[in-house]
């Protein structure tokens, strides 16, 4: 599959949290797919910046769902 565009999104965002891996198939229903076939409750995504372009992106699955708070971010991606 194709997931450009749906990648695109989320390095837009920079992180994307999501809760409720269900509720993700109406914004990333490629990505969903494979989330889904993970048995995951929760996913986040963690876009990792080069000097002049998005180079990566870290995913983080979760068991159970998971609320984020803010500075879940900062927390994360400095050890990146």
């Amino acid at each position: 599959m194709y997931y450009a565009d749906e990648l695109a999104k989320i390095h837009k965002e920079s992180i994307v949290h999501i809760d409720n891996v269900e509720e993700m198939s109406k914004y990333f229903p490629k990505i969903y797919r494979l989330v889904k076939a993970s048995d995951a409750q929760a996913v986040s995504f963690f876009t990792i910046e080069g000097h002049d372009s998005q180079i990566g992106l870290v995913v983080i699955l979760y068991k159970e769902p998971r609320k984020h708070n803010d500075n879940y971010g900062k927390i994360i991606l400095p050890c990146i």
